[in-house]
């Protein structure tokens, strides 16, 4: 059996404030200076903020003695429903259970091809989220093949110049299906130019694969004044 204990009659509201300051309107956002806290006088528990436990009775040594137990959980309902700002303020997000219905509802819409193992490769991939230019003079990024389990390799030209990329290196490969190393070609960048440079797959598209790229790049000569 449990009970609210009621101290004083519920016309007298608890009244909170913070240390040191005077007491707060009903349900305001609370400022907290460093060192301060919150205090409660409990006068009436319907109230959350100032809540002081619930009634438990018990049997210990043969009697019967009351306990006065927290119920954190009904605290925490009780915060929501009568003080939503300050709930909001000091309390966790609420974490909603799946239940059936949410299991058996379709998945949200996408603009995303679903991924396929068996997928044909694309001969060019679109860039679809360069990063800035910043100070770079050649940016290079990686992205997503769409619909595949695949990754393309871009670089772009930040300059206003003829720039190419001499030496292309792909290290550090595990399971990867194309060749490790230098790689046989010259990539020349026009000014402010994006360039796909390859596509890199796994040996297994059932298996994770990693590897890394560098490379050397220059203006192209007689072309920067």
């Amino acid at each position: 059996m449990k009970g609210l204990s009621r101290a004083l009659p519920a016309a007298l509201l608890a009244t909170l404030c913070a240390c040191g300051t005077e007491p707060i309107q009903q349900d305001q956002p609370i400022l907290l200076a460093a060192g301060q806290g919150l205090a409660a006088d409990v006068f009436d528990t319907q109230d959350p903020l100032g809540y002081a436990g619930a009634l438990t009775p018990r049997v210990e040594n043969g009697g019967v003695v009351t306990h006065q137990d927290m119920d954190l959980d009904l605290l925490r309902s009780l915060m929501r429903s009568h003080y939503p700002i300050i709930a909001r303020q000091f309390l966790p997000v609420e974490v909603k259970d799946y239940t059936a219905a949410d299991l058996t509802a379709p998945a949200a819409t996408t603009s995303e091809a679903p991924v396929n193992d068996t997928a044909a490769m694309p001969v060019s991939v679109t860039p679809r989220d360069p990063p800035a230019a910043g100070n770079d003079q050649i940016s290079n990024w990686i992205e997503d093949v769409p619909g595949t389990v695949a990754q393309v390799i871009f670089v772009r030209n930040n300059t206003g110049w003829p720039m190419q990329v001499k030496r292309f290196e792909l290290y550090d490969c595990v399971a990867v299906k194309q060749k490790c190393g230098v790689q046989k070609f010259i990539l020349n960048l026009p000014a402010h130019a994006t360039r796909q440079v390859m596509i890199v797959e796994p040996d297994n598209p059932h298996d994770a694969y990693t590897f890394r790229d560098r490379y050397i790049y220059g203006f192209v000569q007689n072309t920067k004044p």
